[in-house]
């Protein structure tokens, strides 16, 4: 990616999970986000043995800090109680290297994707005599400068989609009444402007009908979220109803719009703000 691309609009073709929505402005408040749990273990025995005890959390707690500061959009935390979602981190020997690898468990306990591997220790870095096992002290820092690097690179796109659909952020939506082309998330401006001209999919319960998804664009502003203690949140324009492939005008449907139930929030299309705090993530290349 070329040194302005935090000047840029940079685009992202992700569904990423953002919202799992409950239609109630009458209590509605800013939504943090819900966590996303971190695991590490050993896979390799000899690795595991040497390694003082402890270390496993250590190191999920430095993975955790590290994707915080990448994903701003989640909190990540070291994983205690088999918490979900949870990405699954472990460490694998692999010819004469070490790799890193990982993959999600989703918020209904199945593990959805292969794991994603990257080295850790290159072919021929040594920390031993015996050629290439990480010295059990230092392994906290080379994992998280390994997970660091990967994600500044390729893997940023890569752990963004392999987070899509998993990773709830915030519950509750506002609309007008009568209901128009415009709502607003529970997103505070203040954390989630960088959100502010993305694409989004909300997807809604119709009753009778089944599910109905309205696809929308943030409309680069805040409006205040009608609430106890109003606060500035995040405003979308809804473009079309139905499934993308078969889109229909909004204004074919607005009597409809106000039976509507939201359930999730997706994030279709990741568009930075020139000029803004970008989430700087790397496309994967081809």
């Amino acid at each position: 990616m070329s040194p302005n691309r935090n000047h840029r609009t940079t685009r992202f073709r992700r569904l990423a999970c953002i919202a799992m929505l409950a239609l109630a402005p009458c209590v509605a408040r800013a939504q943090d986000s819900a966590p996303v749990y971190v695991r590490f273990e050993f896979s390799d025995a000899g690795l595991a043995r040497m390694s003082p005890v402890g270390q496993e959390r250590v190191i999920a707690d430095t993975l955790a800090a590290v994707l915080g500061r990448k994903f701003d959009f989640w909190p990540f935390v070291a994983d205690t109680a088999n918490g979900l979602p949870r990405l699954e981190f472990r460490i694998e020997a692999h010819d004469a290297s070490y790799d890193l690898l990982v993959a999600i468990r989703a918020t209904d306990g199945t593990r959805l994707d292969a794991e994603r591997a990257f080295p850790l220790l290159p072919q021929g870095e040594a920390e031993r005599v015996s050629g290439t096992t990480p010295s059990p002290r230092r392994l906290p820092r080379k994992v998280g400068t390994a997970l660091a690097e990967w994600l500044d690179g390729d893997g940023g796109g890569v752990m963004l989609g392999t987070l899509e659909l998993r990773a709830p952020i915030a519950v509750l939506i506002a609309r007008a009444q009568p209901p128009d082309e415009r709502a607003l998330l529970p997103l505070r401006w203040d954390r989630y402007a960088k959100l502010g001209s993305s694409r989004f999919i909300i997807f809604c319960d119709w009753p009778l009908h089944g599910t109905v998804q309205l696809h929308s664009t943030g409309a680069g502003f805040h409006r205040d979220y009608p609430s106890t203690n109003p606060f500035e949140a995040l405003v979308v324009d809804h473009d079309g109803w139905g499934p993308k492939d078969h889109l229909e005008k909004m204004k074919d449907h607005m009597q409809a719009l106000g039976e509507l139930k939201p359930r999730a929030v997706m994030l279709e299309e990741f568009v930075s703000i020139p000029g803004s705090d970008s989430f700087n993530v790397a496309p994967p290349r081809p």
